[in-house]
């Protein structure tokens, strides 16, 4: 035990050699948390400096590749502390995301596009991603769930997770001859619902409807990697049951209509962006987007991503787009929804809804 102390108080001295209480903080929550949990700790230490650290808690294994520095609210939170996840303590990695892509599909374009998402996020959001994830890329449904299962270490009695991506691709892989998506903490699925990708961003050569094709790739991948930080920013361990989620984590159409908005805006101006809202809010019916799986297989109908967009327009308006991440950030230091609700939109829940409904 001494052992493990030591290596952890050497790594939190590198990640925070100009904050020594951010540091000695840091090593009490580890401390604490590897007497309770007994931890598996690996370190691998090669002569330039640490490269990997792997924390292995129940089944789950979170896995920085490539450690510059190390926050001290991550890594309690990803033990399972009910920790202040503070933005600027976010670690910096050199490689965030590790790629699973289909032959047929332009591997080099999609690493430049999710780049490009990747930095928008940060730069306009201040995203970013506080594990590594993994970004599975397909035209083809099996190819998918393959990766899916493999990832996520999914076995037989794992009903819920496979429930899981049975919703997302309920038949085929994509629906609609749009391109799809589906996300949590460490994997992102795309599914294009073309095989061919010649390059990531349009230029004068390109089609309208590639430039279509292309849009359409570059607002799926922003809308779920925010899900993915979203996920991560909020417990490595979600809620099972749409009771649950609803308890901890508020509204569906607050998580499903960030996503959905911060997608959108990525790829459109503010003219065609009105122009969705617009049909967005004329739409009688709207077409469910998002289900939450039971246990049992069984699944709950619920808000969707179109719904959530209408409301995510006024709720941010005075507030501004930042607000959104603080929300989740508030959530993730265990606060209730509602209070977190209204620190950072500077309304209550009900006043929003009475609002929203005049």
């Amino acid at each position: 035990m001494h052992s493990l102390i030591r290596i952890i108080t050497i790594t939190f001295f590198i990640g925070f050699t100009e904050a020594a209480a951010a540091s000695s903080n840091a090593m009490e929550c580890v401390r604490k948390q590897l007497m309770r949990l007994e931890i598996e700790l690996d370190i691998d230490q090669p002569e330039t400096g640490f490269n990997q650290l792997q924390l292995h808690l129940d089944e789950d294994r979170f896995v920085f590749s490539n450690l510059n520095t190390i926050s001290a609210p991550i890594i309690c939170r990803s033990l399972g502390l009910k920790f202040p996840l503070l933005r600027l303590d976010w670690p910096s990695f050199r490689s965030p995301v590790n790629y699973s892509i289909e032959p047929s599909i332009n591997a080099a374009s999609i690493d430049t596009l999710t780049d490009l998402v990747l930095s928008r996020l940060k730069k306009e959001y201040g995203v970013l991603l506080a594990f590594p994830i993994n970004l599975v890329v397909g035209s083809e449904r099996e190819f998918l769930k393959e990766k899916w299962v493999e990832l996520n270490h999914i076995s037989s009695s794992n009903g819920a997770a496979s429930a899981a991506f049975e919703n997302a691709f309920p038949m085929s892989c994509p629906k609609n001859k749009k391109v799809g998506g589906f996300a949590n903490s460490n994997t992102v699925l795309i599914c294009l619902p073309y095989k061919g990708l010649k390059t990531t961003l349009p230029d004068q050569s390109s089609t309208t409807e590639e430039r279509k094709e292309f849009g359409n790739l570059q607002g799926t991948l922003t809308h779920e990697l925010f899900h993915a930080a979203q996920f991560q920013m909020l417990s490595p361990h979600p809620p099972q049951t749409p009771e649950e989620r609803l308890t901890l984590w508020g509204p569906e159409w607050l998580f499903e209509g960030s996503a959905q908005y911060i997608g959108l805006s990525s790829v459109h101006t503010r003219e065609s962006f009105e122009r969705i809202l617009k049909s967005s809010l004329e739409t009688k019916e709207l077409p469910s987007s998002y289900h939450l799986i039971y246990q049992d297989g069984k699944k709950m109908k619920m808000a969707t991503s179109q719904s959530g967009l209408t409301r995510i327009e006024p709720l941010i308006a005075s507030v501004g787009r930042s607000s959104l991440i603080d929300f989740y950030i508030s959530l993730g230091q265990s606060r209730d929804w509602r209070t977190s609700f209204e620190a950072s939109f500077e309304t209550s829940y009900e006043a929003f809804l009475l609002n929203i409904a005049e």
